[in-house]
């Protein structure tokens, strides 16, 4: 089977490499991928760095897209450029970045090709993508080979006259990054200098040894005045360092998963090659090679986890952060990541009711029921009695295992009047693609989202009752509309949230001892059991399409639909099938003034005999809604309760912003990452998928029947304006830092319309 990283896109022999003034390779016998401990860590930081580079040039950040240069530097030109591949190069004060990159037509002018990503030139260099991290603190670094130390390309060491405050990024996406606010103590900037007068060696650069150069680069140029600073670059340094840690951990997992352990002494078969599954030694007839109707990341009928796992792979596509569990451990991320082949069985804590929260939903104070076997119940009941406490006024509620260690493990928040630990383990579930949601194990339309004190894109995973109790009144207002539409009611399936319990210290209550509002709470979901009841169904989130897994998904696809061999027209054909059903229920939706959060973890899609059938959403609390399309069609409005001083994100006051949600969470962000997946897994010029969506729009259009006015917007927005609102990510991340929401940072920018025919 084809490795996750080379199905990317990736160069088929990953390694850091240091080249001399010459530009040749200083050590060119380099091993095939897992020839070496090091080779997952290379191959994690490359699929990080694509969605960085990517990321920077859209957004223009440091103005990378605007100083670009074609020229290749000398010390380069010995290195391979493919056909469609040019150079891309920034010239730095000190020195100069490069790497490969492809032309494209939609969204932005250029994307990240393959690495490595070099740094030359005169000045202090970065560290290299096999450079030993000091200290933390002291920002020093040791080079391979045993090089002298060098400066850390994300901080000046301590002590340095070089170090100074976080520069800014770009407030809009548009203009150069620099610093208004730094202290006076700034680095002069450096004279020019001949490139080939320093000796150093070219290196590569990791993720966050890139962005670090680019930002220590903006302090060296005069300030812009009104220009945010970028206050959080350490925090986006340090999700892009996890990132690449939990994306190696991703590929060791997974390697781990699909290649069976061979009793010693055992030759080596075609059965059991890389990608095969223990058990098995011949595929069902119509799979690719090594692929058994076993396999861990193939969806199958009747069960959601396979899914799950392939959408852990991408996560959020081209978000430069979005494999990132800030706050988990490498060993955290292997242990209760949704790559784990064990079930995982969370905590009981029991709460007092009297300062408990819950969902309108009877099973709310009593979710273990919901959770647990007939003789779990019993146990953790059991468990209970000997504690002295009585169902009348204590409630048991899940935690998630880490989170249960987090909180209790060493003892703080035993008070008279809290929680009581009952039990480590108890019951039977696997991780999803979410990381704080457990599918059932036995019952897989039981699901239930438990807190994590882990940062994911920007945002903490915690469980607000708050939030909790303002998706109810979103599933409410999309259960009102599949009442009043046969289409959506048929097209697109609800999941039910309603049944949720939440419990914070009082208010009284101080730290260490107090546990906060959103730390200990669970949310049951409920899938409508018909989804997985057929034997012809394949489920799976949208996510797990953007996967680079389509040497798996596509021959199971075709076998699904009884159809010939998959290649590049099925797959574009596939793609125009998902695009006219995705934007059909999207429209309907804008008919009722509403707009679900339609980015890929959120959208469930249901094949049935490979073609996509219908979809099922979930988590609601981020519907949208603009209050005079929802008046034109007789709605009410959510009546979301927002607390003073919080941001009302969900309250959108034109149809053309509530449409422009759908430009860019669900085109670019959802049917996007699938179409990047299908072209590089298949060799598709990727203009050819944004040419097949204006007709999905026309179909969508004549299958809604939308109000005038909804469909003139759609019309004008999709297909006519000359730019798209795009979503702004990265930079955001710099300016403002983590989030205190349940809404990731984000902004707004613009975008060519890539739905408009060339000039």
């Amino acid at each position: 089977m084809t490795d996750l990283y080379r199905a990317a896109g990736a160069p088929p022999h990953p390694r850091t490499a240091l080249l001399d003034p010459s530009g040749t390779t200083a050590d060119p016998a380099v091993p095939p991928p897992g020839g070496e401990p090091d080779d997952r860590g290379e191959r994690a930081a490359e699929l990080v760095m694509r969605d960085l580079v990517d990321t920077l040039i859209q957004e223009n950040l440091y103005d990378v897209a605007r100083r670009r240069s074609g020229t290749v530097p000398d010390r380069l030109a010995a290195q391979e450029l493919r056909s469609h591949e040019s150079w891309f190069r920034v010239d730095l004060d000190g020195g100069w970045i490069c790497f490969r990159a492809r032309r494209v037509t939609a969204l932005q002018a250029w994307r990240f090709s393959r690495g490595p990503v070099w740094h030359g030139g005169p000045g202090a260099l970065a560290p290299s993508a096999g450079a030993v991290p000091g200290p933390r603190g002291n920002g020093t670094a040791r080079a391979e080979g045993g090089t002298a130390p060098v400066a850390d390309g994300t901080a000046p060491a301590e002590g340095d006259p070089a170090r100074v405050q976080d520069g800014p990024t770009a407030q809009d996406g548009t203009s150069p990054v620099h610093d208004g606010t730094a202290p006076a103590r700034r680095r002069e900037p450096s004279p020019a200098v001949r490139e080939d007068v320093s000796p150093r060696p070219v290196q590569t650069l990791h993720p966050a040894a890139l962005l670090g150069l680019l930002q220590d680069d903006s302090l060296s140029r005069p300030p812009v005045p009104g220009h945010t600073p970028a206050r959080y670059t350490d925090q986006v340094l340090e999700d892009l360092r996890t990132a690449v840690e939990h994306t190696a951990v991703t590929l060791a997992v997974r390697r781990r998963l699909v290649t069976p352990p061979e009793p010693a002494g055992t030759p080596r078969t075609p059965g059991t090659a890389t990608g095969g599954h223990a058990g098995t030694g011949t595929p069902s007839p119509g799979e690719p090679s090594g692929v058994t109707s076993g396999h861990p990341l193939l969806p199958r009928p009747h069960c959601l986890v396979a899914g799950e796992r392939l959408a852990s792979l991408r996560n959020r596509p081209f978000h430069p952060t979005a494999r990132a569990a800030t706050g988990w451990s490498a060993a955290d991320a292997t242990s209760y990541g949704p790559l784990r082949d064990q079930a995982l069985s969370p905590a009981w804590v029991a709460v007092p009711r009297q300062d408990s929260r819950h969902g309108s939903a009877d099973a709310s104070g009593a979710l273990h029921h919901l959770l647990l076997t007939g003789s779990e119940t019993d146990a953790l009941l059991e468990l209970m009695a000997r504690h002295r406490l009585d169902e009348a006024t204590h409630q048991p509620l899940p935690v998630h295992p880490w989170q249960y260690h987090h909180l209790f493990a060493d003892g703080h928040r035993r008070t008279a009047d809290g929680p009581v630990p009952l039990t480590a383990a108890l019951g039977a579930f696997h991780p999803t693609s979410s990381l704080r949601t457990l599918a059932g194990a036995t019952r897989p339309h039981v699901h239930v989202k438990l807190p994590l004190n882990v940062t994911t894109l920007g945002v903490p995973r915690l469980l607000v009752p708050g939030d909790l109790d303002n998706g109810e009144l979103a599933e409410a207002t999309l259960r009102t509309i599949a009442d009043r539409d046969p289409l959506l009611r048929d097209l697109a399936l609800v999941c039910d949230e309603r049944t949720w319990a939440g419990w914070s210290s009082p208010s009284t209550a101080k730290p260490p001892t107090a546990v906060l509002p959103g730390q200990l709470a669970a949310q049951v979901r409920l899938y409508p059991r018909g989804v997985f009841d057929a034997p012809h169904q394949l489920v799976m989130p949208m996510a797990a399409l953007a996967a680079h897994e389509w040497d798996l998904l596509g021959p199971a696809l075709a076998r699904a639909r009884s159809a010939g061999p998959w290649g590049p027209a099925r797959a574009l054909e596939f793609f125009g099938e998902l695009a006219d059903s995705f934007l059909t229920m999207a429209v309907g939706y804008l008919s009722h003034g509403v707009l679900p959060e339609l980015h890929g973890q959120n959208v469930v899609v249901v094949l049935e005999n490979g073609l996509p059938r219908r979809f099922v959403l979930r988590d609601h609390d981020t519907l949208r809604f603009t209050p005079g399309w929802m008046a034109d069609a007789g709605l009410p409005l959510p009546g979301y309760r927002i607390k003073p001083g919080d941001p009302d994100s969900v309250c959108v006051p034109t149809g053309r912003e509530l449409v422009g949600f759908l430009q860019t969470l669900g085109v670019q962000v959802n049917l996007y990452g699938v179409a990047d997946a299908l072209a590089r897994a298949h060799g598709i010029d990727e203009s050819l998928f944004w040419k097949r969506l204006p007709e999905a729009v026309e179909t969508a259009l004549a299958r809604t029947d939308p109000p005038s006015a909804v469909a003139d917007t759609v019309r004008r927005e999709l297909l006519r304006a000359p730019v798209w609102p795009s979503r702004l990510v990265l930079g955001p991340l710099l300016r403002e830092g983590r989030s205190r929401q349940v809404t990731m940072p984000a902004g707004v920018g613009q975008v060519p319309n890539p739905l408009l025919p060339p000039a």
